[in-house]
């Protein structure tokens, strides 16, 4: 990897970032260029993304990360901070030991969207969340009865069609 592509991606880096909540004793070196939708910095070399932190671990190691059946490496915040690249805050491990650490940690993905999920009052499709027109799935979300309803009468429709396409 070059020097030009290090530049470019210090450039996005703010060095004088807060001290992680964790009591970790170094600043969180942030990320201040685009994100994902999960909350994570994106870096763009020629016409691929990377996710920040990664590419940035993956430079400093000087190798790319193992993802095969033997092993699942991912890159790691110390800080749990998801835009922080301070090298000191990352570290490889494997896809396990992520997860293991991001629940220990109320951080991952599916906690926060099942937190995001119970806050609100309303389905996507604006239906209310009420006693009458909400159930439990067998994972544990809220499922909206109305939008249950018209998903399942649009399954019955489409299959009725490829009955009668089948049957001429």
């Amino acid at each position: 990897m070059e020097s030009r592509e290090f530049e470019a991606f210090m450039l996005k880096v703010n060095m004088g970032g807060p001290f992680p909540e964790n009591g970790f004793p170094e600043r969180c070196w942030v990320w201040t260029g685009s994100t994902d939708k999960f909350g994570y910095g994106r870096f763009k070399i020629g016409t691929t993304n990377h996710q920040a932190h990664r590419w940035f671990a993956q430079f400093l190691a000087q190798r790319p990360l193992r993802w095969d059946a033997e092993s699942r490496e991912t890159v790691n915040h110390r800080c749990d901070r998801t835009l922080c690249v301070r090298p000191g805050h990352l570290y490889i491990a494997d896809q396990k030991a992520n997860v293991a650490d991001a629940r220990m940690g109320g951080e991952h993905i599916s906690i926060r969207r099942r937190k995001e999920s119970e806050a609100r009052d309303q389905c996507v499709n604006g239906h209310l969340f009420t006693p009458d027109n909400t159930y439990r799935a067998k994972s544990g979300t809220r499922v909206c009865r109305t939008c249950q309803r018209v998903a399942s009468q649009r399954y019955r429709e489409r299959k009725q069609r490829e009955q009668i396409r089948l049957a001429q």
